[in-house]
């Protein structure tokens, strides 16, 4: 399992969240909500289930929207999550892949400040030709965004 946690954007201190034990800390996004992900197995073998986790600590003021861009190649996208309304987008090449993709755009259904961790599971199968793939998941709006990455093996 790799996980990365990465820096948001916003000017305002990191916050310390009870999930990030050990260290594991991400920066704020919109003052103080963080993000962390990870992708299970890894590494993968071809068109085989992949599960990517993504958990979101809200800032007071509410949920932020979640988009996951999703590594060219996997197919069979299923999203879940209580208090989640999610759905799979065809997506052109962007600044997230380098080719034709699917997002995956989730909303809050419980706007609850304070809500310490939400969790988004994303079951996909993996794409059927072996490399590194990259997951990038984006939580915010602009100004206030914050990107967390985790790469991934599939096998020969």
């Amino acid at each position: 399992m790799i996980l990365l946690l990465a820096a948001g954007l916003a000017a305002s201190s990191c916050a310390s969240w009870p999930w990030a034990a050990g260290g594991l800390q991400a920066g704020p996004v919109g003052g103080s909500s963080q993000v962390r992900k990870w992708v299970e197995p890894d590494p993968a073998a071809p068109g085989a289930p992949l599960t990517y986790t993504v958990e979101v600590s809200w800032a007071p003021g509410g949920p932020l929207p979640v988009r996951d861009h999703l590594p060219p190649g996997v197919s069979r996208v299923r999203a879940r999550g209580t208090g989640w309304s999610c759905r799979a987008i065809a997506q052109s090449a962007d600044a997230y892949q380098p080719a034709e993709h699917m997002d995956v755009e989730c909303f809050s259904l419980i706007v609850a400040t304070g809500q310490p961790v939400s969790r988004i599971v994303i079951e996909v199968d993996a794409p059927l030709t072996a490399g590194a793939i990259t997951n990038v998941v984006v939580v915010g709006k602009e100004p206030f965004v914050q990107e967390a990455r985790v790469t991934s093996t599939v096998d020969p």
